[in-house]
């Protein structure tokens, strides 16, 4: 697993589209998945989604640069502390 960093603009561009795509439509006709896991403490709520596809053809040529590349996912984690603030990051990996 590697985490797709914005200096591989290209790369970074083309899976967040793919993915965010993918997200939009709810994963429907897509070979996807998606799992959510809340956990607690110390005053804060931590809420993590996970959505994964190997549909990595959508890449294009992209994809083909990575001939070991079996799928690629995005994780989004929204932490809510202390009843009001939140902050949310999204990794990209592949």
């Amino acid at each position: 697993m590697l985490c797709i960093k914005q200096n591989q603009r290209a790369l970074f561009k083309k899976v967040k589209t793919l993915l965010n795509e993918a997200v939009i439509e709810k994963l429907q006709g897509w070979k996807a998945t998606h799992h959510q896991e809340t956990c607690g403490g110390h005053g804060r709520i931590e809420t993590r989604d996970i959505w994964c596809t190997s549909e990595v053809e959508h890449l294009g040529q992209l994809g083909q640069d990575w001939p070991a590349l079996a799928a690629v996912a995005v994780v989004q984690c929204r932490r809510q502390v202390h009843g009001g603030n939140r902050r949310c990051r999204s990794v990209i990996t592949c």
